[in-house]
């Protein structure tokens, strides 16, 4: 359990890390925006998708902070969130649905869409549409494998 109350402490490290460089990154993309071709519209599109991907980001640091910590002051909660991080089938269904794999994907190209937001609308939108199907795919291979196993 001491392994398992490190691996948290080492999340809220990174969690930490994770909310200040995304407040960087928002101050950045307001200040250093380039695309000056962009329509009123498109602009205020690519400016909205940019604050909806950071505050979805942020609130979800915030989330798993809060449950971290929730779970490092009650025995209770941590052993309950230790069983569930080591629960067999969902150990498998992200095995079968390649999750860490498709995680780094999708970050990857969410994080391509929002530099590509401030210098070219046809990248940022063929980004976004990657992005997209990348998520309902991981989402489609979740529902498929919880359904069978």
């Amino acid at each position: 359990m001491d392994q398992f109350i490190g691996k948290l402490r080492r999340q809220q490290y990174a969690f930490t890390a994770g909310i200040l460089m995304a407040c960087i990154a928002v101050i950045a993309s307001r200040t250093f925006a380039v695309n000056a071709t962009a329509t009123e519209f498109t602009r205020g599109f690519i400016d909205g998708f940019e604050t909806g991907i950071f505050a979805a980001l942020l609130g979800r640091l915030l989330f798993l902070m809060l449950r971290n910590r929730k779970a490092l002051r009650d025995p209770e909660r941590l052993q309950a969130l230790h069983t569930a991080e080591t629960d067999e089938r969902l150990l498998f269904i992200r095995q079968k649905t390649n999750a860490a794999g498709m995680t780094i994907v999708v970050y990857g190209l969410t994080l391509a869409s929002l530099i590509a937001g401030n210098i070219n609308t046809t990248v940022f939108f063929a980004l976004m549409g990657a992005t997209v199907f990348a998520v309902l795919a991981r989402g489609f291979a979740k529902l498929y494998y919880r359904g069978r196993i």
